[in-house]
Protein backbone atom coordinates (compact mmCIF):
# COMPACT_ATOMS: atom_id res chain seq x y z
CA UNK A 1 0.00 0.00 0.00
CA UNK A 2 0.96 3.65 -1.12
CA UNK A 3 0.91 6.56 1.43
CA UNK A 4 -1.11 8.46 -0.65
CA UNK A 5 0.52 12.10 0.26
CA UNK A 6 4.52 10.62 -0.45
CA UNK A 7 4.46 11.86 -3.85
CA UNK A 8 3.12 15.62 -2.52
CA UNK A 9 5.41 15.84 0.43
CA UNK A 10 8.44 15.46 -2.16
CA UNK A 11 7.81 18.46 -3.89
CA UNK A 12 9.46 21.59 -1.88
CA UNK A 13 7.51 24.38 -3.13
CA UNK A 14 3.91 23.14 -1.62
CA UNK A 15 4.96 24.31 1.71
CA UNK A 16 6.38 27.65 0.20
CA UNK A 17 4.91 31.24 0.26
CA UNK A 18 5.21 31.38 -3.61
CA UNK A 19 2.66 28.58 -3.88
CA UNK A 20 -1.35 29.94 -4.17
CA UNK A 21 -4.44 29.95 -5.51
CA UNK A 22 -3.57 32.10 -8.18
CA UNK A 23 -0.48 30.57 -9.01
CA UNK A 24 -2.86 27.07 -9.69
CA UNK A 25 -5.53 29.27 -11.55
CA UNK A 26 -2.62 29.93 -13.78
CA UNK A 27 -1.20 26.39 -14.26
CA UNK A 28 -4.95 25.42 -15.09
CA UNK A 29 -4.71 28.37 -18.30
CA UNK A 30 -1.07 26.82 -19.12
CA UNK A 31 0.78 30.28 -18.32
CA UNK A 32 2.78 28.40 -15.50
CA UNK A 33 5.31 25.47 -15.59
CA UNK A 34 3.35 21.82 -15.62
CA UNK A 35 4.57 20.88 -11.91
CA UNK A 36 1.43 23.25 -10.88
CA UNK A 37 -1.18 21.74 -12.62
CA UNK A 38 0.32 17.88 -11.81
CA UNK A 39 -0.19 19.17 -8.17
CA UNK A 40 -4.11 20.18 -8.92
CA UNK A 41 -4.39 16.83 -10.59
CA UNK A 42 -3.23 15.14 -7.38
CA UNK A 43 -5.31 17.72 -5.07
CA UNK A 44 -8.21 17.00 -6.98
CA UNK A 45 -7.66 12.97 -6.65
CA UNK A 46 -6.78 13.30 -3.34
CA UNK A 47 -10.28 15.11 -2.52
CA UNK A 48 -12.04 12.31 -4.94
CA UNK A 49 -10.92 10.24 -2.34
CA UNK A 50 -11.48 11.65 0.36
CA UNK A 51 -14.03 9.25 2.19
CA UNK A 52 -10.64 6.98 1.80
CA UNK A 53 -8.18 9.65 3.59
CA UNK A 54 -11.30 9.79 6.30
CA UNK A 55 -11.54 5.93 6.90
CA UNK A 56 -15.50 6.30 6.46
CA UNK A 57 -15.54 3.87 3.30
CA UNK A 58 -18.03 1.26 4.15
CA UNK A 59 -16.51 -2.12 5.07
CA UNK A 60 -18.55 -5.10 4.57
CA UNK A 61 -17.10 -8.69 6.06
CA UNK A 62 -18.35 -11.66 3.80
CA UNK A 63 -18.21 -14.84 5.94
CA UNK A 64 -17.90 -17.71 3.24
CA UNK A 65 -19.72 -20.64 5.19
CA UNK A 66 -20.01 -22.84 1.82
CA UNK A 67 -23.68 -23.02 0.01
CA UNK A 68 -24.79 -21.25 -3.32
CA UNK A 69 -22.24 -17.90 -2.76
CA UNK A 70 -19.36 -20.66 -2.60
CA UNK A 71 -20.38 -22.99 -5.29
CA UNK A 72 -19.20 -23.48 -8.94
CA UNK A 73 -19.72 -25.06 -11.70
CA UNK A 74 -18.10 -28.82 -12.11
CA UNK A 75 -18.99 -31.68 -14.53
CA UNK A 76 -20.93 -33.32 -11.75
CA UNK A 77 -22.96 -29.94 -11.11
CA UNK A 78 -22.38 -27.15 -8.31
CA UNK A 79 -20.13 -28.13 -5.90
CA UNK A 80 -18.74 -25.18 -2.94
CA UNK A 81 -14.79 -24.64 -3.68
CA UNK A 82 -12.23 -22.13 -2.56
CA UNK A 83 -11.48 -18.96 -3.81
CA UNK A 84 -14.08 -16.57 -3.86
CA UNK A 85 -12.34 -13.60 -3.79
CA UNK A 86 -11.08 -14.26 -7.18
CA UNK A 87 -13.85 -15.16 -8.61
CA UNK A 88 -15.52 -11.91 -7.68
CA UNK A 89 -12.69 -10.10 -8.77
CA UNK A 90 -14.11 -11.12 -12.44
CA UNK A 91 -16.58 -8.58 -12.13
CA UNK A 92 -16.45 -5.14 -12.67
CA UNK A 93 -19.22 -3.87 -11.03
CA UNK A 94 -17.82 -5.46 -7.51
CA UNK A 95 -13.99 -4.85 -8.02
CA UNK A 96 -11.70 -1.64 -9.26
CA UNK A 97 -8.30 -3.35 -9.80
CA UNK A 98 -6.38 -0.39 -9.66
CA UNK A 99 -8.13 1.45 -6.65
CA UNK A 100 -7.76 -2.62 -4.59
CA UNK A 101 -3.88 -2.48 -5.46
CA UNK A 102 -3.17 0.76 -3.99
CA UNK A 103 -5.62 0.99 -1.02
CA UNK A 104 -6.38 -2.61 -0.28
CA UNK A 105 -3.99 -3.49 3.05
CA UNK A 106 -4.58 -7.64 2.37
CA UNK A 107 -4.94 -9.85 0.01
CA UNK A 108 -8.10 -11.14 0.95
CA UNK A 109 -9.71 -7.03 0.41
CA UNK A 110 -11.07 -5.68 -2.38
CA UNK A 111 -12.76 -2.53 -3.23
CA UNK A 112 -15.72 -1.59 -5.59
CA UNK A 113 -16.04 1.28 -8.08
CA UNK A 114 -17.67 4.28 -7.25
CA UNK A 115 -20.80 2.85 -6.73
CA UNK A 116 -24.66 5.47 -7.53
CA UNK A 117 -24.33 7.11 -3.72
CA UNK A 118 -20.61 8.44 -4.86
CA UNK A 119 -18.68 5.78 -2.77
CA UNK A 120 -16.36 2.74 -2.94
CA UNK A 121 -16.60 -0.07 -0.71
CA UNK A 122 -14.38 -2.47 0.96
CA UNK A 123 -14.66 -5.78 1.40
CA UNK A 124 -13.10 -8.97 2.47
CA UNK A 125 -13.79 -12.30 2.13
CA UNK A 126 -12.91 -15.17 5.26
CA UNK A 127 -13.76 -18.74 4.23
CA UNK A 128 -14.52 -21.11 6.65
CA UNK A 129 -11.30 -24.37 6.32
CA UNK A 130 -14.21 -26.53 5.79
CA UNK A 131 -17.13 -25.75 3.93
CA UNK A 132 -20.61 -26.09 5.87
CA UNK A 133 -23.63 -27.88 5.02
CA UNK A 134 -26.23 -24.77 6.83
CA UNK A 135 -28.78 -27.61 6.98
CA UNK A 136 -26.40 -29.48 9.07
CA UNK A 137 -24.76 -26.50 11.13
CA UNK A 138 -24.88 -26.57 15.11
CA UNK A 139 -24.23 -24.33 18.19
CA UNK A 140 -20.34 -24.99 17.86
CA UNK A 141 -20.21 -24.09 13.87
CA UNK A 142 -22.44 -20.83 15.00
CA UNK A 143 -19.82 -20.00 17.70
CA UNK A 144 -17.48 -20.27 14.51
CA UNK A 145 -18.75 -17.49 12.63
CA UNK A 146 -19.57 -15.30 15.69
CA UNK A 147 -15.68 -15.62 16.51
CA UNK A 148 -14.58 -14.31 12.85
CA UNK A 149 -17.26 -11.56 13.01
CA UNK A 150 -14.99 -10.88 16.38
Amino acid sequence: MKPLGVELESLSYIDSEEFNEEQAKKEIEGLIPTNVRDLQIKQDLLQHNQHIINKSMPRILVIATGGTFACVQTPNGYTPAKGIINRLRLYRSLYDEDFTKEYAQHDDENITPVTPFNKRILYKVLEFEEFLDSSCMDIYDQLSIAKMIK
